[in-house]
């Protein structure tokens, strides 16, 4: 089970609960476990089929709904037309990509230790310890368009995250600590990077450039994702777009444009799911009506 620790103040300030043992309450509905406070931080478990509250962000929505304080409003209002193009070569190896603009972020060190968490709860969840999808989230002002995805030879250089020195992503997979961890997902001799105008900004599923670091001085995120699995892809990017939403901000889609297709991401319109409310009754042992179906699908969050 996934582990989080949380910020005590955090979470009551994006869920708006100050009592503590609601929140504890409505985590424990959540089939998660509080296995303990250390001051402003609470350690909770959580099932990892609720992957879109694997963060403080995610976790306070889904409170603020089970505890019926106020539900959430998707798809959001705050959000502007595709203005950017991601160009997609032929990449073989992790083939798909879904990207997103957020505008007008307020970043802190808080923030951006939860963006951090949040990143690592979906790779090891959805994304399968980064095999089937991994996330890098970039300062966009730090990009210069265009913008392309594509294969290219081992003796490409970048400077990777908390590196000075410009390295070959060859040499990356054996000097980057977390080039020797993912170094097993990269087979054959060309590697998927992010490029941009100034060179190479991530090379996925490794690691990201120092260049597109994220600080409390970014106010404007680049969100790029690539995987095995489409669905998976798409799905991730939409848990993430929604809880870092969460913090404020501007959605601006992107256009993906593949060889043959294009695309545009993330799609946050809504699904519809039919259900048989006998079955549905059958199943949970509760002969409920439809409005109380529908209020308990409601504080689900």
């Amino acid at each position: 089970m996934p582990t989080l620790n949380l910020s005590i103040s955090e979470l009551m300030e994006l869920s708006y609960v100050k009592d503590l043992e609601k929140i504890m309450y409505a985590i424990r509905q959540f089939k998660g476990e509080v296995k303990g406070i250390e001051g402003d931080n609470i350690i909770v478990e959580l099932e990892p089929d609720r992957p879109d509250i694997l963060c403080v962000e995610g976790l306070a929505r889904a409170i603020r709904s089970f505890l019926e304080i106020c539900y959430p409003k998707f798809p959001f209002s705050a959000f502007k037309n595709p203005n950017i193009e991601v160009y997609v070569g032929n990449v073989k190896l992790r083939p798909y990509i879904a990207c997103a603009i957020i505008r007008d972020m307020r970043i802190d060190n808080n923030f951006i230790k939860s963006l951090m968490n949040m990143q690592e709860a979906l790779h090891i969840t959805i994304g399968r310890n980064r095999r089937k999808v991994a996330i890098g989230i970039h300062d966009y002002d730090k990009i210069e368009p265009p913008i392309m995805y594509m294969e290219v030879n081992g003796d490409e250089k970048m400077i990777p995250l908390d590196m000075s020195e410009e390295l070959s992503l060859r040499e990356i997979l054996v000097k980057h600590p977390k080039g020797k961890t993912y170094a097993g997902l990269l087979k054959g001799e060309l590697y998927p990077v992010y490029i941009d105008a100034k060179g190479i900004f991530s090379f996925p599923p490794v690691i990201n450039g120092e260049r597109t670091r994220v600080t409390e001085k970014t106010r404007n995120l680049f969100i790029e994702l690539t995987g095995i699995d489409e669905n998976a892809v798409t799905q991730t990017l939409n848990v993430l777009v929604c809880n870092i939403l969460e913090r404020g901000g501007v959605l601006e889609k992107v256009v993906v444009k593949y060889p043959t297709c294009s695309k545009i991401t993330p799609d946050l319109n809504f699904r519809h799911i039919d259900i048989n409310l006998e079955d549905f009754r059958k199943l949970i042992g509760l002969n409920i009506s439809v409005e109380e179906a529908f209020k308990l699908l409601r504080k689900m969050g």
